[in-house]
């Protein structure tokens, strides 16, 4: 959840990956590295990904992050993620009642509660 900058060098958002970076006043979306003072472009997820080290493509990897550091960020970016892939899914799904498809798609989203609940 944004929340307004009203102090020198303050976090621009909650997010958990704040901890082990700093905004950059002059660049659109740069974040500085606490730990290896790199500046990373792209924002607060791509610092995550430079310390997990797992997304090598988007940004150089840090190799000496501490362990518990690097699985609590993992943990933050996977999290984010299936939550952006049970979003799509319902979004699918609410189309395609919406649409009034009702084909046999499977038991793929079976364990799934919230989508059981819009069937």
């Amino acid at each position: 959840m944004p929340r307004s900058r009203s102090k020198e060098g303050e976090a621009p958002s909650d997010d958990y990956g704040w901890r082990w970076g700093e905004p950059v006043e002059d660049g659109c979306n740069n974040v500085k590295c606490k730990f290896c003072e790199r500046f990373i472009k792209g924002g607060i997820t791509r610092l995550k990904e430079h310390l997990a080290a797992k997304i090598k493509k988007n940004v150089a990897p840090f190799p000496n992050v501490l362990a518990e550091v690097r699985k609590n960020i993992a943990q933050q970016l996977n999290k984010c993620h299936n939550e952006k892939i049970v979003q799509r899914r319902k979004e699918e799904l609410e189309e395609r009642i919406r649409l009034g498809d009702h084909r046999d798609y499977g038991d793929s989203d079976a364990n799934d509660k919230e989508l059981t609940i819009t069937r």
